[in-house]
């Protein structure tokens, strides 16, 4: 059994939607909790009783993490997820996971693409494959889909469906800050085989108010300094890509002169990293996979 976790925080609205859009599953082996963190009852007041669903207020706020640590202590089925309040799950959410679990019966995380909108406005699918399943995701490859160069995009965090056998004491970690979900990707993907479903199982909304929009320098320090801690899980070409976006994102905030120095340590290694990333097989690898991608994307649309 699968049990599906809508987590939701003071968004009652969107939450219905999603509700529905969950209760729209043309596979009905799923049980549904509704985990209510929400600082008033209004999506209370707006759920309407059902066998597959069960809700839960939580008796205080709890922050984000610290919730889907309370949802985990939680989960009892052989598989599980978690979906976001502000997301809609297409009709074929659960029914692509049991064939791919059928196809993959060792996998213990199972990730999937999304239709992407962003404003309202449909912008494309979250990645692009010539092949309806992607894998083994490892560690390394799942990074380089975050910071390497010439990526075809990646699985978004709520299409992700997880074995509860390999979970073992592992939780959502706070040190990670607003990069704790890709350290607990990336935690899965250690853990055993990762397969990525091509078919879209879901719509992906971006908007202003999108908790991952909002991140600070502590946060993308603390993921470096993640990096440098698992250095035995991941190569150096990936602390290298990530330094690289890091230092990309720090510059503009020191053009002054008290952070001349540094300002021009990190220029130098912006400026080397440029130059060293095209001695690499896996730069001219991502290049020539991404640019036959899009050759097959643009002949099955003329199909």
């Amino acid at each position: 059994m699968l049990t599906i976790y809508l987590t939701t925080h003071n968004r009652p609205v969107t939450a219905i939607k999603a509700i529905e859009s969950i209760m729209s599953q043309t596979d009905r082996r799923f049980r549904l909790v509704v985990s209510d963190n929400s600082s008033t009852n209004e999506l209370l007041d707006l759920i309407s009783p059902c066998e597959d669903l069960l809700y839960i207020k939580r008796p205080k706020v709890l922050s984000s993490i610290d919730h889907g640590n309370v949802c985990l202590s939680e989960i009892r089925t052989e598989y599980f997820t978690f979906f976001h309040d502000d997301d809609l799950m297409l009709p074929n959410y659960v029914a692509d996971f049991w064939k791919a679990k059928s196809l993959f019966p060792a996998a213990v995380a199972f990730g999937a693409n999304a239709l992407v909108e962003r404003h309202g406005k449909f912008t494309g699918l979250s990645f692009k494959s010539m092949r309806p399943y992607i894998g083994p995701i490892t560690p390394d490859n799942l990074l380089r889909r975050y910071f390497s160069h010439n990526q075809s995009g990646i699985a978004p965090l709520p299409s992700y469906i997880y074995k509860k056998e390999a979970l073992q004491s592992l939780r959502f970690d706070v040190s990670g800050g607003k990069y704790s979900d890709v350290q607990w990707l990336s935690s899965w993907a250690a853990r055993g085989l990762m397969i990525w479903i091509a078919n879209p199982v879901m719509i992906y909304r971006l908007h202003d108010s999108n908790d991952g929009r909002f991140e600070s320098r502590h946060d993308r320090l603390r993921f470096l300094a993640y990096l440098k801690s698992s250095s035995n899980r991941f190569s150096s070409e990936i602390l290298e890509d990530y330094r690289f976006f890091l230092y990309k994102k720090l510059l503009p905030s020191l053009k002054t002169n008290e952070h001349g120095k540094v300002h021009r340590l990190l220029s130098k290694f912006i400026f080397v990293h440029r130059y060293q990333r095209l001695c690499r097989l896996s730069f001219y690898q991502a290049l020539i996979n991404k640019a036959l991608i899009k050759l097959f994307m643009s002949l099955n649309k003329k199909v």
